[in-house]
């Protein structure tokens, strides 16, 4: 310290960008489990989850939640980052943002008229079949995401997420019973004549 009472104060500059992981890691297994047993509520939590760390590590003023419930509008700039970021990592990374995040888009909106287009409560055979085709839709770019995002956090593997806590596990069991309550009643004769 300086006698000189108009020296500036020293401090010491740590850089957190480079110590913080800047996407959700997680098992490409674990996000097909998580993805598939909730009915792919669990991109709201996966948006999230990489908006969060984001924009930690780059300091930036967004919102996470809102761009995780309205993950149509912003999964471009997300795919976009995800791309750039392991690309650095790795050139052999080959990975249509665009591409994807429209796949993604398309799939949700027709996720969504699917669900609002059914005649009851209850899907026919049929319909929960068309359902589940639009659920693995949405999911496929969202794991290719996941697998680049892996990359781009020196995790290729999500090793450092691929256990399953008590709340994953919670979400499997009741998402299983769901999904088996759904197929059960696709399948009964709801009609009581």
């Amino acid at each position: 310290m300086s006698d000189n009472i108009y020296t500036p104060p020293e401090s010491t500059v740590v850089d957190t960008q480079t110590s913080e992981t800047p996407f959700y890691v997680v098992s490409p297994l674990k996000f097909c489990i998580l993805f598939a047993s909730t009915m792919s509520f669990y991109s709201l939590y996966w948006f999230d989850q990489h908006w969060t760390l984001y924009k930690r590590a780059h300091r930036l003023n967004v919102i996470p939640v809102l761009r995780a419930v309205f993950s149509i509008f912003f999964v471009h700039s997300l795919f976009g980052a995800i791309e750039i970021l392991a690309f650095d990592k790795d050139e052999t990374n080959k990975f249509s943002a665009n591409m994807w995040a429209a796949m993604y888009i398309v799939s949700v909106i027709a996720l969504r008229f699917m669900s609002r287009m059914t005649n009851n409560d209850v899907f026919s055979p049929q319909e929960l079949l068309i359902y589940i085709v639009l659920i693995v839709l949405t999911g496929i770019p969202l794991l290719k995401a996941q697998i680049l995002a892996n990359i781009a956090c020196d995790d290729p593997e999500g090793r450092t997420n691929r256990k399953f806590n008590i709340t994953n596990i919670l979400f499997v069991v009741v998402g299983t019973v769901f999904w088996s309550l759904c197929i059960i009643g696709a399948f009964m004769d709801i009609d009581a004549t």
